[in-house]
C-alpha cells in the first residue's frame, strides 16, 4: 500500500489537534478553588458569600446548598471527556482496517488491475500494443489498449477502444480493427500492401482480438492492486491518502470498531464520573 509524506503530515497534524483539544478539555475542568472560610464566618462555596448563622441551607446570594464541612479548600479536577481520545481512535483505526483488510482482498479477483505490453517486428520497425485490465481470471475487462507504431518519421500513438472495436486515428477518426484499419494506421493502403505488410497487420488483429475477448494468460501481466489517490501526484498537494478499491466495503467494518471502542470509552469514563461525585459528596457533607 502507498504510502506517501503528505498522508503521514495529516495523520500527525489531526493527532496532535486531538492531543491539544484534551488537555484544553482537561484545563478547563481543572481543580477549582475553594473558598476558606473568614473571621466573620464560613463563605459559600459557590461565590464566596459570607454566610451567617441563622441564614437557612441555602446561600442568600448564589442560592447553592450550604455544606457544612468548610475544611476542603480545593474541589478536585473531574474526569476529563473521553471526545478527543474516541476521535483519535477512530482517525487512527481507519488505516488499520484498510491494512488489515489489504491481504483479505487480495483473493479477491475485482480488486486488481492489470498492465501488458508487447511487439511485433515489422518492416518499417516495431508495432508496440501495451494494454490495461481491470480484474483477474474469469473477471478480467480490458480497459484500454494503445498502439505505437513506429515509423521512419518518427513513433505515431493510437487508443483502441475495446468496447467498440475501434482505433481513434487523430485525423481521420475512428477506424475498424481488422486488417484494412492496421494498415491504414500504419499509412498504407491495403490495396498497396504487400505480403508481408498484411501478415503484420493480422498478427495485430489478432493479438487485440485475444486482448478484448479475455484470452490472455494473468501471467502476461503485471499485477497491483485498484485504487487512487484523493489528490494525484500531479495536483499541487499531491500525492495524498491513496484509497484502494476495496476501502469503501471496510467503512461499516471502521465504523463498527470506532463506536465499539468509543462507547467502552464513555463507559469508563461514567463510571469514573460517579466515583468522581460519590467522593466529592461524601468529603462535602
Amino acid at each position: 500500500m502507498p504510502i506517501d509524506g503528505m498522508t503521514i503530515g495529516f495523520y500527525v497534524g489531526v493527532l496532535v489537534a486531538l492531543w491539544i483539544l484534551y488537555y484544553s478539555i482537561a484545563g478547563f475542568r481543572g481543580p477549582r478553588l475553594r473558598y476558606a472560610a473568614v473571621a466573620e464566618g464560613p463563605r459559600c462555596q459557590g461565590c464566596g458569600y459570607i454566610l451567617y448563622e441563622g441564614g437557612g441551607e441555602n446561600c442568600p446570594e448564589c442560592g447553592e446548598r450550604i455544606v457544612s464541612d468548610r475544611r476542603i479548600l480545593e474541589r478536585p479536577a473531574p474526569p476529563t471527556p473521553p471526545v478527543a481520545m474516541a476521535l483519535g481512535i477512530a482517525v487512527v483505526l481507519f488505516p488499520v482496517v484498510v491494512a488489515v483488510g489489504y491481504p483479505v482482498a487480495a483473493a479477491l479477483d475485482q480488486v486488481w488491475r492489470g498492465e501488458t505490453g508487447w511487439w511485433i517486428k515489422t518492416s518499417e520497425g516495431f508495432i508496440i500494443i501495451s494494454a490495461t485490465v481491470e480484474g483477474r481470471g474469469a473477471n478480467r475487462r480490458t480497459d484500454g489498449i494503445e498502439l505505437h507504431v513506429q515509423k521512419p518519421s518518427g513513433m505515431r500513438d493510437f487508443w483502441v477502444d475495446p468496447t467498440y472495436r475501434r482505433i481513434w486515428l487523430p485525423k481521420s477518426g475512428p477506424v475498424a480493427i481488422n486488417r484494412a484499419g492496421i494498415l491504414h494506421a500504419r499509412g498504407i493502403e491495403l490495396s498497396g500492401a504487400n505480403a508481408y505488410e498484411i501478415a503484420e497487420a493480422d498478427e495485430v488483429v489478432r493479438d487485440i482480438d485475444l486482448m478484448i475477448n479475455n484470452q490472455w494468460n494473468d501471467s502476461y501481466f503485471g499485477w497491483d492492486r485498484k485504487g487512487r489517490y484523493l489528490l494525484d501526484p500531479d495536483d499541487r498537494y499531491g500525492p495524498f491518502f491513496w484509497l484502494p478499491s476495496y476501502a469503501g466495503a471496510c467503512v461499516p467494518v471502521w465504523l463498527i470498531v470506532s463506536v465499539v471502542f468509543g462507547w467502552r470509552l464513555f463507559r469508563r469514563y461514567r463510571r469514573r464520573m460517579m466515583a468522581h461525585r460519590e467522593k466529592w459528596m461524601s468529603a462535602a457533607s
